[in-house]
Order: structure tokens, then sequence, then C-alpha cells
């Protein structure tokens, strides 16, 4: 029985791939997207697109740069959103679409480099229907992209992990690195492996 269920298990797994896609896509589209602070970025956004910078733009047409904790990555994705027409809803799905390969990537990775098969299946789905990557894909917020980000640091440390730190490998984890940077100063703690390797 118990090889049976394996079986079966692995002949369907294209299939779960395929709903756990569809079921991310519907809960964006069907769930509100915004949030308290969207009104906040939407000010920063609209000061991007007019010229401003990090910045909003009064009703004058003036600029007002914010001086803070804020850094511009997120903001210039919103800003280019809003460009294409795409809007808020538009920005949430892609997030949402890149949390679900950035999931996919790791449990490849995961595959990879251990051959364990059931692993690499079973990571693929805690990662891409847990309540962080899940629950919060909907809104319109930072954390996500953060977490898809550090969901491919993850797999490139397990990659350098395994095959030493090539330049290759190096390259692409301060690219991850910088972008994280540069959208949440706080990532900077994805350093951390840095140290181990």
């Amino acid at each position: 029985i118990k090889y049976r269920f394996l079986n079966l298990y692995s002949e369907n797994f294209n299939f779960i791939i395929l709903s756990i896609f569809l079921i991310r896509l519907l809960y964006v589209l069907l769930n509100d997207s915004t949030t308290g602070d969207l009104p906040f970025y939407s000010e920063i956004s609209n000061g991007i697109i007019n010229g401003c910078g990090i910045g909003t733009i009064s009703q004058d047409g003036d600029c007002f740069k914010i001086v803070g904790h804020f850094f511009p990555g997120f903001f210039y994705l919103l800003a280019l959103s809003n460009l294409s027409g795409a809007g808020v809803k538009g920005l949430v799905i892609l997030i949402s679409i890149f949390g679900f390969f950035a999931s996919i990537f790791l449990a490849s990775t995961i595959k990879k480099y251990t051959k364990n098969i059931n692993l690499s299946k079973c990571t693929f789905i805690l990662i891409s229907l847990s309540p962080l990557t899940l629950g919060w894909s909907r809104f319109i917020l930072i954390e996500p992209i953060i977490t898809n980000l550090g969901i491919c640091f993850l797999s490139f440390f397990i990659c350098s992990f395994y095959e030493g730190l090539t330049k290759k490998n190096l390259l692409v984890l301060l690219i991850l690195q910088i972008i994280s940077i540069y959208i949440k100063p706080t990532s900077i703690i994805f350093s951390i492996p840095f140290f181990i390797l």
C-alpha cells in the first residue's frame, strides 16, 4: 500500500505543481491586495513617476523628499507596475509567481545535490503553501519580495556548499544580496551564510 501511494504521489506530482500554481494565482485574484500602508506607497510611487524621486508630490506639483529608513527598490517596482497599467494587483501577481518559481528552484536544487526526491517534493509543497509565502502573498508588501529573494539566496547557498564558492555562485549571491538590500536594508542578514562558507 505504501509503495502504491508513493508511486501515485510521484505520477501526479506535475498535477500537484499546477494545482499549487493555480491556488496561488486565484488566492491573489480573489482577495483584496491593499494594506493600510498602500496610500503611503502610492504617494511615493506617484512621486517617482512625476520626477520627485523618493518623495511625494503636492497638488501644486511641488516635491517633498522623504528622509528615513526607506530604500527605493520596492517603490520603483510599484511605480513601474503603475506605469505599465498593471497596478497594484499586477505587481502582487508577479511577486506571487516569482515566489512559486523560487520554490521550484529550491526544490530542484535540493534534488540535484541530495538526490532525495521526496525531500525535494516536500520542500516545494511546504514552501509554496506555507502561511509566510502563500498567506502574505496576496498583499502589496515588501516582505513577500524579500522572502522570495531569500529562497533564491538559500538555493544558491546550497549550490555553493556543494560546489564551493565559485565565481559564478559568489556573483549571483552578491547580486541577490544587493537587490535585497536595495528593497529592504535589514536584508543585510543574508550575509551571515558567507561566514559559514
